[in-house]
């Protein structure tokens, strides 16, 4: 063992509701109010040192465990079991996070099999890997405390003591994680915002009943406020004209909103949450876009997830779609193999999430990099420290566009003053982007 690698002494696991200011619909489920899971973990290094480190998230049954219903006690009360079990059972891991993380994924797995066996209910993959995720990002944390350095700088030879062909193969000898990571945080990154199936876009729809909290409702209250020009518009998937006019209306929207010095900068993705019937579907959408408002169309960056999840049941080809902007695995991505398989249909990269994994999201980012493929960071309505861990992925890499912020629009309280007062540039948006000046601590850069 290297000096700077780590035992893991404590990992306490602890749950809070965060009740949503308004509804969050994607796909066909709709969203009120999530568990957040909360987790410390207490390391020492080789040098004897100790340190904390932290880590959060959703626990998103809805959209990690979409069966009839889409929200359900039962399913949280699962996916609980699975986060705390898992953390029990880190606790005297030695090594470095890379190495104790993917040891664990298999431990992970038994624990989603024998949680669905007891409940007389398969949980799919996807809703252990969130379940398991708040403690990987803190084992993570830790490490950088422990070792007085952002997290990020301890990727390379000085701190990893084998290479990345031990997860990735003999391709991969004598590469690490520090080879496809940026030296520094981006000083700031566009902030991608959700633009809800039930969001109003403009402020004459909203309605008596909507927020009343000083905060921006409409989608061009959001644009004037806050700057923004990166938009992630939520389609129906099942209903074409809806799904073309809504992203005409969108891009319009924004068109008129924007000062004209920052129209060019408009920035779109389309997505329709595995609801699309088909391929084609997604390809007549593109189309048409394109033929109402070839503006709009090429402000389209990129298609997420337009078909099932389940590329074994449903191995719909999705080239046709690639061949006119790329289509990026999000649900689908549950594994390194799931992404080989999904190349192999026609997908051109993955959509990575903190909420499957600090550690599977690094190694896939290894992969994409590469492979030369295009990759996104999505966030899970991300608010609290989960929100700081997501950004701070995503300035630290290269992926499209910029990074979703959607616990701003959709949680109540999604950051303690606490937080707010820690990362302003992060917890208040302006000019459209976020400001990362305040992610120099050690760790994953909380700093709270």
């Amino acid at each position: 063992m290297l000096t700077t690698d780590i035992t893991i002494d404590e990992l306490e696991t602890r749950f809070e509701a965060m009740p949503f200011r308004t509804p969050l619909k994607f796909g066909a489920v709709v969203i009120k109010s999530w568990d957040f899971c909360r987790v410390r973990c207490r390391v020492t290094n080789g040098r004897g040192r100790s340190a904390e480190g932290w880590g959060g998230i959703f626990m998103a049954d809805g959209w990690a465990w979409p069966k009839s219903p889409p929200h359900s006690p039962r399913k949280v009360a699962i996916m609980r079991e699975i986060a705390v079990e898992f953390g029990r059972s880190l606790v005297g891991s030695k090594g470095h996070p890379l190495r104790i993380m993917s040891s664990a994924k298999a431990r992970l797995e038994e624990l989603r099999k024998e949680k669905s066996r007891m409940a007389g209910t398969e949980a799919p993959i996807l809703a252990g890997l969130v379940a398991g995720s708040a403690a990987d990002a803190a084992v993570h944390d830790a490490f950088g405390a422990v070792n007085a350095i952002p997290t990020y700088d301890g990727y390379g030879p000085d701190f990893v003591d084998h290479d990345l062909s031990e997860y990735l193969g003999r391709k991969y000898k004598g590469r690490y994680l520090a080879d496809f990571l940026r030296a520094t945080y981006m000083p700031t990154i566009p902030i991608v915002h959700l633009v809800g199936g039930l969001d109003k876009l403009r402020e004459a729809e909203i309605e008596a009943s909507d927020p009343k909290d000083e905060r921006p409702v409409s989608l061009d209250q959001y644009i004037r406020e806050e700057g923004i020009f990166c938009l992630k518009v939520k389609l129906r998937g099942n209903d074409l004209e809806w799904d073309i006019e809504r992203l005409l209306d969108v891009y319009r929207l924004a068109e008129e909103t924007l000062p004209r010095e920052k129209r060019d900068s408009i920035a779109m993705t389309a997505d329709a949450n595995e609801i699309c019937p088909n391929a084609e579907y997604a390809v007549e959408m593109l189309v048409k876009v394109k033929e109402k408002s070839p503006l709009a169309y090429d402000a389209i960056q990129y298609v997420e997830q337009p078909t099932s999840r389940d590329m074994e049941r449903n191995p719909y080809d999705v080239s046709e779609i690639a061949r006119l902007k790329p289509v990026l695995l999000d649900e689908g991505l549950t594994s390194l193999e799931a992404l080989d398989r999904a190349l192999s249909l026609g997908w051109s990269g993955p959509a990575l999430k903190t909420c499957k994994g600090h550690t599977e999201a690094m190694l896939t980012l290894a992969k994409a990099e590469m492979e030369g493929l295009p990759y996104s960071v999505q966030d899970l309505t991300n608010p609290s420290i989960a929100l700081l861990h997501s950004v701070g992925f995503a300035a630290r890499i290269n992926c499209l566009v910029g990074v979703e912020s959607n616990a701003r629009q959709f949680v109540r309280d999604y950051a303690s003053g606490r937080e707010r007062e820690a990362h302003p540039g992060i917890f208040t948006v302006r000019n459209g982007v976020a400001g990362t000046a305040t992610l120099t601590n050690f760790g994953l850069g909380y700093g709270v």
